[in-house]
């Protein structure tokens, strides 16, 4: 489903040479993300880097095929914004370096496949393995939008919950000043689970709505923004899912699940189930 939607939302899902299949862009994702290592996915330094080659190749060529001719996808729109930043023509690139085009292009594309996929898989395992009897109230849609809120606040896509910023101004947090300038690292995921805000944390109802916004999004000018596509994603799977397959159980101990990990997600790598 995450590569249905991104395919569609990039304009490969199509008969020319834009076609993505599943296959190959797994294979580039898991080379620009860094999935792992060599040894855990089967493929060593060579292949990475000739991964990661013909990905870029791919999108340079998308680029400029969109460039030609523009259509109603997310690529010709960033293309578009792109030039229209830096009045291009046929003589100079755009405002946005061409090759921070390809990378932001390749990355929207990987990421927006690899990050719903490793959420949901993340959300699945939980529900099935620690909260089976929540499982069929999914069902109904106001509960699988609530219950896919607090899973997507709760528990961290990765396991390198730090993001870094660098701060624009003096400010002072704690009793100590942090001087403008200076570079800090911020963990969203324990401001996520602040005991003086969220006391009960994940052992609450699922259905109950969040005591204040979630930061697994972070905020300000470094807003996810993909966060919108991820939240429907995630409640339309869990809720078609839970209607589908009420009965829908894991067989497998959560114990032995084999994990894919990599170092900005952290995922079951499948989930063995039954109805």
């Amino acid at each position: 489903m995450p590569f249905a939607v991104t395919t569609r939302l990039m304009g490969l899902d199509g008969d020319g040479p834009d076609r993505l299949d599943e296959a190959r862009l797994q294979r580039w994702t898991l080379a620009l993300l860094a999935q792992g290592d060599g040894e855990n996915q089967g493929s060593s330094a060579a292949d990475h880097a000739e991964a990661l080659a013909e990905y870029g190749e791919f999108t340079t060529e998308l680029i400029r095929r969109r460039r030609r001719e523009p259509g109603d996808d997310l690529v010709s729109r960033l293309v578009q914004a792109a030039d229209q930043a830096g009045g291009h023509d046929d003589s100079q690139d755009g405002g946005i370096p061409e090759e921070s085009l390809v990378y932001l292009t390749a990355g929207l594309t990987a990421s927006g496949n690899e990050s719903v996929a490793g959420a949901l898989g993340n959300a699945l395992l939980y529900l099935l393995g620690e909260r089976p009897d929540h499982w069929p109230r999914l069902a109904d849609p106001d509960t699988a939008e609530r219950t896919a809120e607090r899973l997507l606040h709760f528990i961290p896509l990765g396991d390198d919950e730090a993001t870094i910023r660098r701060a624009t101004a003096p400010v002072e947090l704690g009793g100590t000043t942090i001087p403008a300038g200076s570079v800090v690292a911020i963990s969203l995921g324990s401001a996520n689970r602040d005991p003086a805000v969220h006391p009960e944390g994940l052992d609450a109802d699922l259905d109950l709505p969040l005591a204040a916004p979630t930061l697994a999004f972070s905020a300000g000018p470094h807003y996810c923004i993909g966060a919108w596509r991820v939240r429907l994603e995630m409640r339309e799977s869990l809720h078609r899912l839970a209607t589908a397959l009420p009965g829908l159980r894991l067989t497998t101990p959560v114990a032995d699940i084999a994990w894919q990990l990599g170092g900005t997600t952290r995922s079951p790598a499948r989930i063995p189930v039954d109805w």
